[in-house]
């Protein structure tokens, strides 16, 4: 994974076998985003958009099943 820090966000990137995954989150906690781009017959891009207090309901669901798998 590489992480690039920009002025206003930090962007981690990621490739594999079936493409590319970004996932960017804004310094000021108001955005996040998630950008996918699958290695298909009809390539195509997903892309996510989440504001601060999603992003605090996805980071408590990460923390209940990082728990939960570590029992």
């Amino acid at each position: 994974m590489k992480v690039i820090e920009t002025e206003n966000q930090f962007i981690l990137q990621s490739e594999d076998s079936n493409g590319t995954f970004e996932f960017r989150i804004h310094k000021n906690c108001r955005q996040i985003q998630l950008e996918t781009e699958m290695n298909t017959n009809f390539p195509h891009e997903a892309y996510v958009d989440s504001d601060y207090i999603e992003l605090s309901e996805i980071r408590d669901m990460i923390n209940k099943v990082l728990k939960i798998h570590k029992k």
